[in-house]
C-alpha cells in the first residue's frame, strides 16, 4: 500500500494566491447551488474495468479557493466484485492484501456523504467518477445523492488549447503541478488545482460562473436518474480579451523596456498567469494584444511554447511573428525569463 502525504501538510502546501468573489450569474444548479464558494472533488480507483469494484476513493474539498480537507479510503469491493486485474494494480498499485480488511463501500460511503453537503462535486473525466458512483450505489442499493457536479477534463479544453492531451497528469505537468498521479486523495487534490486555475485564468469567481462563461451545462444526480455534465459542440468561451485589462495605478513607467510597446503572449507561463503577466504589462504603460499584427512590438513564449520552437515546432502565433519579421516588421520573440527581466526595469 502506498503512503501519501499527510493531509495537513498537503493543505499548508496547497493555498492560491487570491480568493474568489461571490457572484453567480446566468446559471443555476439543479437543486439550489447551496454554498457556491465551496467544491468537492472526488476521484475512485477500481480493481478491475467494473464500474461496481471501487477499491479507493479520495475526497477534497476547497472554499474561497482553499484546500480545507482532504481524506481517502481504501475499500474493500463487493464480494461479486472482488478480483483485481493486472492493468488496474499496475496503473493504482493497489492489491487484494491492501483492501482485505478493509471497509466495503456502504459503510464508506456514510464517510463520504457529509462532504457532499451544500457543494458542488467535481472530477476529472467525470463520466468515469460519476458512474462508479451510480452503479456501487445501486448494487448496494443505496439512493442516489441530491448532486451537481461538473468535469475539470471538460473545463481544461475549453480553458486551455492545444495541450497534448487533458489527461490529470498531463494538464498538471504543463503547470508544473507535482502529485502521486493514481493517489485517490491526490488526484482529488489535483483536480481541484486545475479547476481553481481554471476559474481565475477564465476570470470566474466559482464553478457555476466558470460554467456558464464556457457553456457547460452542470451535470446532476438525484434519486432514480441523472443528467450527465456537457458543453455545447459550438459553445464559445466567454473569456474577456487580455487587451481590454485596464491598467491598475495612475503613473506609468516610462523607462521600462515594454512601456508603449504592444506584447502578445503565446505558451503557458511558468511564473503567473496570462492575465496576471497581461495586468503587469498595461500598469507599465504597454499594451497587450491577443493576436499577432503587423504592430506587435514583443512575442512572449510561455515555457510549452518555448521548449516546441527549441524543437523546431511553432505555435500558430510563433510562424505569424515570423512571417512578419520576413516582411521587415520589428517583432521581437522572447522567452519569459526575458520578460520577466523586463518587468524588473525601472521596477
Amino acid at each position: 500500500m502506498r503512503r501519501c502525504r499527510k493531509s495537513a501538510d498537503v493543505i499548508r502546501n496547497f493555498r492560491v494566491r487570491e480568493g474568489l468573489r461571490v457572484k453567480v450569474k446566468g446559471i443555476t444548479p439543479a437543486f439550489g447551488g447551496g454554498n457556491v464558494m465551496r467544491f468537492t472533488c472526488i476521484d475512485f480507483e477500481t480493481a478491475n474495468s467494473n464500474y461496481e469494484s471501487v477499491c479507493a476513493v479520495g475526497i477534497a474539498t476547497f472554499e474561497k479557493g482553499d484546500l480545507i480537507e482532504a481524506k481517502s479510503w481504501l475499500v474493500r469491493p463487493h464480494k461479486d466484485y472482488f478480483y483485481f486485474e493486472s492493468i488496474n494494480v499496475m496503473i493504482h498499485g493497489i492489491t487484494e492484501r491492501d483492501v482485505r480488511k478493509s471497509l466495503e463501500f456502504s459503510e464508506i460511503y456514510k464517510r463520504i456523504l457529509p462532504f457532499f453537503g451544500d457543494s458542488i462535486v467535481v472530477a476529472h473525466n467525470a463520466s468515469f467518477d460519476m458512474s462508479v458512483l451510480r452503479h456501487v450505489l445501486t448494487l448496494y442499493d443505496i439512493p442516489f445523492p441530491k448532486i451537481d457536479y461538473l468535469c475539470t477534463y471538460k473545463v481544461a479544453q475549453k480553458t486551455w488549447n492545444g495541450l497534448e492531451n487533458y489527461k490529470l497528469d498531463t494538464i498538471c505537468n504543463n503547470f508544473n503541478y507535482d502529485f502521486h498521479h493514481h493517489d485517490a486523495k491526490e488526484d482529488a487534490i489535483a483536480c481541484g488545482s486545475i479547476l481553481n486555475r481554471a476559474m481565475r485564468e477564465q476570470g470566474a469567481n466559482n464553478p457555476l460562473e466558470l460554467a456558464e462563461k464556457i457553456g457547460m451545462k452542470i451535470g446532476c444526480l438525484f434519486e432514480g436518474g441523472y443528467k450527465p455534465c456537457s458543453i455545447a459542440i459550438n459553445a464559445k468561451r466567454k473569456t474577456t480579451s487580455l487587451s481590454s485589462i485596464a491598467p491598475q495605478v495612475g503613473e506609468f513607467n516610462d523607462e521600462n523596456e515594454l512601456y508603449q510597446k504592444k506584447i502578445v503572449f503565446t505558451g503557458t507561463l511558468e511564473s503567473m498567469l496570462r492575465r496576471e503577466a497581461a495586468q503587469k504589462v498595461v500598469n507599465i504603460g504597454g499594451e497587450v494584444g491577443d493576436t499577432i499584427s503587423s504592430d506587435t512590438d514583443f512575442l512572449v513564449m510561455g515555457i510549452q511554447d518555448y521548449s516546441k520552437f527549441v524543437d523546431g515546432k511553432e505555435s500558430n502565433k510563433i510562424k505569424k511573428a515570423k512571417e512578419l519579421i520576413k516582411k521587415g516588421k520589428p517583432i521581437r520573440i522572447i522567452d519569459e525569463s526575458t520578460f520577466l527581466e523586463f518587468l524588473k526595469v525601472g521596477g
